[in-house]
């Protein structure tokens, strides 16, 4: 926005502080002309050094189109003309809060034609909280002549901010045309063009991916030449009606109708968007029917999709993949483009693994403690192990199971298959106990006792071991006296 530079805070300052405070946008016309800002031409044969030269600065308004702020800025040759700060015949729509000012406004740069030493500017400004539509004159800006023949008064289009409508929003009006001014003071010099119209129409979207473009065409007409510009400089070579626009920027384009005679268009915007990626994916790309993994990708805000959801599932969000039934799937993994680019995509695939059969498992299922048996499947390649080897052991490999206290243990046979997919299967074993007891009985001198098969002639403990119920030992001890 416009320095003024004539307080320490500008007003200017004050209302977009204000404007910044709304929170919805007015609905300006993007297409087609909305203001033209013209400075009034002077040809006077009879003007000479010391004249007043009044030159009014009007402004003509769209249909729905109006104004709360107002920032202008124009050229003028210091050697040729004198500024005049006051201005006269100010629009009384404006008059409240209107400020102007003439000066040297250091550090200005050339801008041609003017160079850094003959350039000055004047400065008006304005704001109001409630807009305002002008069609006619604003005000008459005066400079007392110095030197007579050919000048330009020009709007200083190319510094951002000099020059520019807003609305109560504090929104930028696109489509402004800033019409310059010539003045012939005195006899020498040909007589001041009229300046040409200068309009900016895109052939397509103005927003699009890196790599494409978009052409802007100006108006055409007779005798007219062109000058192409982004972001204030000029492009080299572009110097036809049309131009293809690939970069970002603002695009301007000077239309002329004689070599001193021209208009500057408003600006374009153009707003090329970088394409998405969807990053590199990782994740394991095995899994058994029943197991997960989760796949995921270097760039956050996709989402993921499955080409067989009757193999594998996996979750759009966080990218869990669940193994439904033996296969291959594809995930694939999309980050959604904007701007006119396309959706990024990337993709990996899972293999999903059934599970191996465990076999049927065989083996008598009692056994007594200090007893063994064998368990046996009809699928090789197993390990066996014990739910309580306090009960009851068993060889990992052969399936020789020892009894080791009465009690039920459980033996797992279990099967490692493709993939690292397990699957197992049980069978029980019942520990049975050894029991015993004790008698006493007398023997005489001379006697036999009979001890099962043992025939006892003398005193002492002996043992004899039977079969119980339960088909374990059962161990009776003889305390003969």
């Amino acid at each position: 926005m416009l320095n003024l530079k004539m307080t320490q805070y500008s007003p200017l300052k004050f209302v977009w502080l204000f404007l910044v405070l709304f929170a919805f946008k007015a609905s300006i016309p993007v297409f087609g002309q909305n203001i033209t800002a013209s400075i009034g031409s002077v040809n006077s044969s009879t003007c000479a050094v010391g004249d007043t030269l009044v030159i009014p600065v009007t402004a003509v308004m769209g249909s729905g189109i109006s104004a709360s702020v107002i920032s202008l800025a124009i050229d003028y040759d210091s050697t040729k003309l004198q500024c005049i700060s006051s201005v006269t015949g100010l629009n009384s729509a404006i008059s409240a809060g209107f400020l102007s000012n003439c000066g040297l406004f250091s550090n200005l740069s050339p801008n041609a034609p003017f160079s850094a030493t003959t350039r000055r500017q004047f400065r008006a400004a304005w704001f109001a909280l409630t807009p305002v539509t002008v069609n006619g004159t604003m005000f008459n800006l005066r400079f007392r002549v110095l030197a007579t023949g050919n000048t330009s008064v020009r709007w200083d289009v190319a510094t951002p901010g000099n020059c520019e409508y807003a609305d109560e929003f504090a929104d930028v009006i696109p489509n402004v045309s800033w019409v310059n001014s010539t003045i012939t003071c005195g006899a020498s010099g040909p007589p001041p063009c009229t300046p040409p119209t200068a309009t900016v129409t895109a052939a397509g979207p103005t927003t699009f991916c890196q790599g494409g473009s978009v052409v802007l065409n100006a108006n055409t007409g007779t005798g007219l030449t062109y000058q192409w510009a982004l972001n204030g400089a000029n492009i080299s070579g572009a110097t036809n009606a049309s131009y293809t626009a690939n970069a970002a920027g603002s695009y301007t384009v000077v239309v002329f109708n004689a070599p001193t005679c021209s208009t500057v268009s408003a600006a374009s915007t153009i707003t090329v968007t970088t394409p998405p990626s969807a990053g590199t994916l990782s994740g394991t790309q095995s899994v058994c029917v029943a197991g997960s993994t989760t796949f995921t990708s270097s760039v956050s805000g996709g989402s993921w999709t499955s080409s067989a959801t009757g193999v594998a599932t996996i979750n759009a969000s966080t990218g869990l993949v669940t193994g439904v039934s033996a296969g291959t799937a594809t995930m694939t993994y999309t980050v959604t483009g904007s701007g006119g680019c396309a959706n990024a995509t990337a993709t990996r695939a899972v293999t999903i693994t059934a599970a191996p059969s465990a076999g049927t498992l065989s083996g008598t299922q009692t056994v007594c403690v200090a007893g063994t048996t064998t368990f046996a499947s009809t699928l090789t390649g197993g390990s066996w192990t014990s739910s309580a080897t306090g009960v009851a052991t068993i060889n990992a490999s052969t399936g020789l199971v020892t009894g080791v206290s009465p009690g039920t243990a459980t033996m797992t046979y279990t099967i490692v298959g493709t993939g690292g997919c397990v699957n197992v299967a049980t069978r029980t074993i019942q520990v049975l106990p050894n029991t015993g007891s004790s008698v006493s009985d007398t023997i005489c001198e001379g006697q036999v006792f009979v001890f099962g098969s043992q025939n006892l002639t003398n005193p002492g403990v002996y043992t004899r071991t039977i079969q119980a119920s339960n088909g374990c030992d059962s161990v009776i001890t003889l305390n003969l006296v």
